[in-house]
């Protein structure tokens, strides 16, 4: 993978909601692999879905890639922040995830 560096817009995107939750912007939550299951099981199993997975050891793989080093605690505050912040124009991808790393290490 070859080396990043956010652009100014990108940046600006990312950054422009806050972390603090008060209001929810959206009706998806973030959750244990547990409480995923747990929503899941409400829905036929023949009921149409897109779903994105991202879990702490991608975090931790991309973090090492790029010579980062990274505790729990922080892949969780990754994925935190990059389910809370993401701009659905961009969507959830490496780039997004590394830009988080480097916001939250």
């Amino acid at each position: 993978m070859k080396s990043f560096k956010a652009s100014a817009n990108l940046t600006k995107k990312l950054n422009k909601f806050p972390l603090d939750l008060g209001g929810k912007r959206n009706t998806i939550s973030f959750m244990t692999i547990a409480e995923t299951i747990k929503h899941l099981q409400g829905y036929p199993p023949e009921t149409p879905c897109a779903y994105g997975l991202w879990l702490p050891a991608d975090v931790k793989g991309l973090a090492k890639e790029h010579g980062i080093k990274i505790t729990k605690a922080q892949c969780a505050e990754v994925l935190e922040r990059v389910h809370y912040k993401h701009d659905a124009n961009i969507g959830l991808n490496w780039e997004v995830i590394l830009f988080w790393i480097r916001e939250t290490v």
